[in-house]
């Protein structure tokens, strides 16, 4: 059977930019996260376990980090984080590098677009 996304418990901070390295642990992550008036985020836990952070530069409106944990992976916690960001965060543009093309179809099957291009990015909009 296909797992289902389980009911999260929202616990909001403001993060800094903290570069998220999968080869550290959860708690050198959740050290990193402190409170910056220009950036504004939420963590979302589910039973005492960090599932997913997303941030947002308030000065620009620009997503700085999203990233889900992965054993919650594929279960649409991504694009709730995306949901907060925008709603709650009011996020709308992000940068993304184009060879990460399952993050560009989330973000294209969310309803954002691109509106430019180099070699290395794509930026997007809401």
């Amino acid at each position: 059977t296909e797992a289902t996304c389980p009911r999260y418990l929202f616990k909001p901070k403001a993060i800094d930019k903290a570069f998220i390295d999968e080869y550290k642990s959860v708690n050198d992550f959740i050290n990193k996260i402190k409170v910056d008036d220009d950036h504004q985020g939420t963590v979302l836990y589910y039973e005492g376990e960090l599932v997913g952070v997303v941030n947002v530069q308030q000065s620009t409106h620009g997503l700085q980090a999203i990233w889900v944990h992965d054993d919650y992976r594929r279960m649409g916690v991504a694009r709730q984080l995306l949901k907060i960001a925008t709603t709650k965060h009011g996020c709308c543009q992000l940068t993304i590098d184009k060879t990460n093309t399952a993050a560009i179809s989330l973000y294209n099957s969310d309803g954002w677009t691109s509106y430019k291009e180099d070699d290395q990015f794509m930026y997007m909009k809401k």
